[in-house]
């Protein structure tokens, strides 16, 4: 049953960023939904799984994540603040247990929204500029114009008629 919740998880933390894009905008509080949501079920998840030594010199590796906390702006960086947070967990972990398997929900959900943090801004910065839709972009063009807009499709690129 802990897979299933992990995949659960994983699933929102990555419908999450459908709500995130600030291109124009600050992002949607929707979008926190979708986070702590992914980040109980990765919690909930990792309930069984418990800590008992970890090697100091891997907390060498959040480094680069308290510079992201200082650089980035909040959005992106927040993927460093859910691994902070995380680390703090498990150096607890000796007080109470539960802070072990809260600790490792807590770095798993930071690494994978940091993952996602380096991918998604190429994504944005790629996408917007290819409209490119060579296999879809004359049925997409009848259809258009069956509903009313005047579309044309043209070398795989689709025209909407717009009025101004």
């Amino acid at each position: 049953m802990a897979l299933e919740w992990l995949w659960l998880g994983q699933f929102l933390l990555s419908i999450s960023w459908l709500y995130f894009p600030t291109i124009y905008t600050l992002p949607s509080p929707i979008w926190s939904i979708f986070v702590f949501s992914g980040l109980f079920f990765n919690i909930i998840s990792l309930r069984n799984i418990a800590i008992h030594s970890l090697n100091k010199k891997y907390y060498v590796v959040l480094i680069p994540f308290v510079l992201g906390l200082i650089i980035l702006p909040f959005p992106y960086c927040f993927s460093s603040v859910l691994l902070l947070f995380g680390a703090a967990f498990v150096l607890l972990k000796g007080y109470i247990r539960l802070f072990s398997c809260i600790g490792l929900g807590f770095m798993l959900t930071g690494a994978i929204l940091s993952l996602q943090t380096l991918v998604v801004p190429v994504f944005f910065s790629l996408f917007s500029r290819y409209h490119q839709i060579n296999f879809i972009s004359g049925f997409l063009s009848f259809l258009l114009n069956i509903l009313g807009l005047t579309a044309i499709s043209s070398g795989g690129e689709l025209f909407l008629l717009t009025y101004t």
